[in-house]
């Protein structure tokens, strides 16, 4: 596995469709800002680029026990997405649960990130 590849694990049914949801409400945030969803992340002279439809299938894949298998930067596009819902639910529990995977694609992201530059 590349240094720029991460794997997640989804703990729980519940914790993929909070994925999945978190990436639909962050789809709808991103239109209003003007984001081209066809070029979310553009290409770089060291990575691919890809749209919101590549986090989007990256989030269908998921359910509880997989492991999912993709790059570090639509591991990132999935943790933004999770901090949008972690900062628009009112409720507790779902902040919570949203905060907290967010958190572990964060350890991930960042183990990447720091491998890329070794």
């Amino acid at each position: 596995m590349s240094k720029k590849t991460v794997s997640f694990e989804c703990l729980s049914n519940a914790e993929a469709d909070r994925i999945r949801y978190a990436v639909s409400l962050h789809r709808h945030a991103l239109k209003q800002q003007g984001v081209d969803l066809r070029n979310y992340a553009p290409a770089t002279a060291a990575a691919a680029g890809f749209g919101w439809d590549t986090v989007e299938r990256a989030a269908r894949a998921m359910s509880n026990g997989s492991v999912t298998y993709m790059s570090y930067r639509i591991a990132d596009a999935l943790r933004a997405a999770l901090v949008t819902l972690a900062q628009r639910t009112p409720d507790r529990d779902k902040h919570l649960a949203a905060t907290r995977t967010a958190e572990r694609l964060n350890a991930l992201v960042t183990s990447a990130r720091a491998g890329e530059q070794a």
